[in-house]
């Protein structure tokens, strides 16, 4: 049986911020398509959290791994969990010129951090797109 593709996306906000990143010169934001691994990682993130990616060359392949620090969040800004249409945060790079990541398999958990698999698509900084829907 084939795997089920997700039709949502949860995303974690703390304050006014979205979990994300900086990486490669532009901003990301973290998006999650089970909500399990949401639910695991918003017991620990907050506004501090170390939130970075490394792209690995093996061979003829690119592997992407997320890292996220963990911390008990105990006097920090809660987060809230948010979830969103697929087909809307597919949207995010061409109309708010933000990157998404999509942290996919939790692939290792220890006492300091999350490293999850990711795919990210970068940010398409279309001013014209971007523009039209300010207004």
């Amino acid at each position: 049986m084939a795997a089920s593709i997700p039709y949502k996306l949860s995303l974690l906000h703390s304050s006014s911020k979205t979990l994300g990143l900086y990486h490669n010169n532009a901003s990301y934001i973290v998006g999650f398509p089970l909500v399990k691994h949401a639910k695991e990682v918003q017991k620990y993130v907050h506004d501090g959290s170390k939130i970075y990616i490394t792209d690995i060359q093996y061979k003829n392949m690119k592997i992407n791994r997320l890292y996220i620090s963990k911390k008990i969040n105990i006097n920090k800004l809660s987060c809230s969990l948010v979830t969103i249409d697929l087909s809307k945060a597919l949207l995010y790079p061409i109309v708010n010129n933000v990157g998404i990541v999509f942290a996919l398999e939790k692939m290792d958990e220890n006492e300091e951090e999350f490293i999850f698999d990711c795919e990210y698509f970068e940010p398409l900084y279309n001013t014209d797109v971007f523009r039209s829907n300010l207004l």
